[in-house]
């Protein structure tokens, strides 16, 4: 068995004592690497969370502004077959003949079902406001005929299913709301003048949509 010389202890106390000053550095480093990546892979998760909400969001509000398109054409469209008249019920849209008596039963609709039920879609709420009836509505024409209406559509959950509302009426103008709160309604089935506008949409009438038949003096 070898025995250790005085000069094998001194060195092995040098030793002892340089690890001891090197460990705790050691230790602390290794630690501080540590925290900094859980720290870099928190940030690169928050990231990709937020990037993928953005991506959510932009695709569900022109999932909605899609929509909102489809009820203002569908609304000019069905104007011109009743006698200028939009519908305060968007389900005359959907069945035209039950609503307007001369309305040929295999001719063209107006509006997807889908619509018409206002169900909450693509993270949005919905809501259709009736405008006033006309004086004097035609025989022939829908009873439940109105001068013009309002759609609004706004966030189910603000800031992660959506950040604007939206609202349009029968002039095709739409407008929004940055805080996702429902655009104002003050006058009932229009966009207020000081609301703020985000485009004018004018629909074209499908070619292949009958017309109203002349009113009987």
């Amino acid at each position: 068995m070898k025995r250790f010389t005085l000069r094998d202890r001194l060195i092995g106390v040098a030793v002892l004592v340089a690890l001891a000053g090197v460990v705790p550095s050691l230790i602390e480093w290794m630690v501080a690497t540590r925290a900094a990546i859980v720290q870099t892979d928190t940030r690169a998760v928050a990231s990709a969370q937020s990037t993928r909400r953005a991506v959510s969001i932009a695709a569900n509000e022109a999932a909605v502004l899609e929509d909102i398109h489809k009820v203002i054409a569908g609304q000019a469209a069905y104007r011109a077959v009743n006698h200028g008249f939009y519908d305060g019920r968007l389900g005359c849209l959907v069945s035209p003949k039950q609503c307007i008596l001369f309305y040929p039963p295999n001719a063209p609709t107006f509006l997807d079902s889908r619509l018409a039920t206002l169900a909450n879609d693509s993270g949005y709420r919905r809501s259709f406001t009736a405008g006033p009836s006309p004086p004097l509505v035609p025989s022939d024409a829908s009873a439940s005929s109105v001068t013009t209406y309002r759609y609004d559509a706004w966030p189910s959950l603000v800031g992660h299913s959506g950040v604007r509302a939206f609202a349009a009426d029968a002039t095709g103008r739409i407008c929004f709301a940055s805080e996702g709160t429902p655009v104002i309604q003050v006058s009932k089935g229009k966009l207020e003048p000081s609301c703020t506008s985000l485009e004018l949409f004018e629909p074209k009438r499908p070619s292949n949509a009958p017309t109203a038949p002349p009113t009987a003096p």
